[in-house]
């Protein structure tokens, strides 16, 4: 298995010595767009189980430079009336998505009926047809983790000069997180639009900041946050699919007040699932996930009960995540 998940990391590890990040879907026509920054979480779950720190010391030229693609191309600073924030915004994409081509040329031709080769991906416009450069939660939390752990790496090999960068930026984008992107009204995280303010709604992505570290897992009022998201994540909505169950159940099951919802969704996502002979492989790897969050699962309708010695961790999530049928997932950032 170990030697398995260190060809994988190293197949990405030669993709971002070549482009800098990761293409989307790791295909390279899709260069134009990128995965999350998820090499070095990857990375890091490899060495606390493997202990090959040599192989980390080889790489973590690589991990800065993945990391410093997505400070220089999708970070910038954020002025707002009393603070300024550093902030990675989301995309905006100029080329029609490959796997909904047809679909976002023609609302393009419908939307101004000329066609128009330099328009952002559909996703990205707001119902008024303005660029709603979204500031995501998942994606800043991905963010600090990669700094937080750069910083762990370089100082423990005596790279002092540079840890204290990566430390420095990684509290500004905390600051980023509890702040900016904790909606006290709503009680919980959120994305948030910089013409409009926090985006309604239960994306899963604000789980996130539980999943990274990156969020105080005793923030006030979160419980009651995220209460009026459990029913939409436990019908499969607010974007839940099976690309994200694993992050939800992930998130709560951080925090030991929400622990209790986790298994709850977790119990619904895995009582619903077809027939083994019939499931997809991500619901399969996230199904395998979820079962290693919350072992005293018991899935009635296959008529067994979670085994003791399933053997997954954090490192299959996140390999699971950058697959290239995972697309749902992408719609976070």
């Amino acid at each position: 298995m170990y030697r398995s998940a260190r060809g994988v990391l190293m197949n990405l590890v030669l993709m971002v010595r070549q482009y800098k990040h990761l293409p989307k879907a790791n295909r390279v026509y899709f260069l134009g767009r990128t995965d999350a920054p998820l090499l070095t979480p990857i990375a890091d779950d490899y060495v606390r189980f493997t202990s090959d720190w040599d192989l980390l010391r080889n790489i973590l030229t690589t991990l800065q430079v993945e990391f410093d693609y997505w400070i220089k191309v999708r970070t910038s600073m954020l002025q707002t009336r009393y603070h300024v924030f550093l902030a990675a915004l989301d995309a905006k994409e100029k080329i029609p998505r490959a796997e909904t081509y047809a679909e976002d040329w023609m609302a393009k031709v419908n939307e101004y009926g000329v066609l128009d080769e330099n328009f952002i991906a559909r996703r990205f416009w707001g119902r008024t047809g303005t660029d709603r450069r979204a500031i995501g939660v998942y994606l800043n939390s991905l963010m600090e983790l990669n700094a937080r752990l750069l910083a762990k790496y370089c100082l423990r090999f005596e790279m002092v000069g540079q840890a204290r960068l990566y430390d420095r930026m990684s509290r500004e984008l905390r600051k980023t997180v509890e702040t900016l992107l904790f909606d006290t009204k709503r009680g919980r995280w959120a994305d948030y639009d910089v013409t409009s303010g926090h985006v309604p709604g239960c994306s899963p992505g604000c789980v996130a900041p539980l999943w990274t570290g990156t969020g105080r897992g005793d923030t006030e009022g979160l419980p009651e946050g995220l209460g009026e998201c459990v029913e939409v994540w436990r019908s499969g909505g607010g974007g839940a699919g099976p690309e994200l169950q694993g992050l939800v159940a992930a998130g709560l099951s951080c925090c030991p007040q929400l622990r209790p919802i986790g298994l709850d969704l977790a119990s619904s996502w895995l009582s619903s699932l077809p027939s083994p002979s019939r499931l997809p492989l991500t619901s399969a790897a996230i199904s395998l996930y979820l079962l290693h969050l919350y072992p005293e699962v018991e899935i009635c309708s296959l008529k067994i009960t979670t085994p003791n010695r399933i053997i997954t961790n954090k490192l299959l999530l996140s390999l699971c995540l950058i697959l290239p049928f995972a697309y749902n997932f992408h719609s976070l950032y």
